[in-house]
C-alpha cells in the first residue's frame, strides 16, 4: 500500500491509502501515455507524500528514464529551479500553473 496526502474538497490534508495494485495500474497507464524513454530525465518537484508524486517517481522509472528530485528550497526559487533544469539536462517536468508561471517569468 501507498499512503498519499490530499486535501480533497475539505482543504485539510488527510492520509489516503492507495492499494499497491491501484498504484501499479495508474503508473503503467501513465507510462503508456507519456512514452518516456531511457533518454528522458524527469524533474520531480512535488512533495513525496502528495498524490502526484506517484507519477513523478514511478512512471519514469518504469520507462527507464531518470528521476531528478528537486530540493524543496530549489522548487521555491524559480532561478534555482531553472538552473537545476539546465544543469541536470531535464527533459520532462510537470508542475502547477503557478509554478509554471514563475518558471516562465524567470
Amino acid at each position: 500500500a501507498y499512503v498519499i496526502y490530499t486535501s480533497g474538497s475539505t482543504g485539510r490534508p488527510k492520509g489516503v491509502v492507495v492499494p499497491q495494485g491501484s498504484l501499479v495500474n495508474f503508473a503503467v497507464a501513465m507510462a503508456g501515455r507519456f512514452q518516456l524513454t531511457g533518454e528522458d530525465r524527469l524533474l520531480a518537484v512535488t512533495t513525496v507524500g502528495f498524490d502526484i508524486a506517484g507519477l513523478e517517481l514511478f512512471v519514469p522509472l518504469l520507462s527507464g528514464a531518470a528521476v531528478v528530485v528537486a530540493a524543496r528550497d530549489v522548487v521555491r526559487d524559480p532561478a534555482a529551479l531553472c538552473a537545476l533544469v539546465t544543469a541536470e539536462r531535464v527533459s520532462v517536468m510537470q508542475a502547477t500553473p503557478s509554478l509554471w508561471r514563475a518558471v516562465l517569468a524567470e
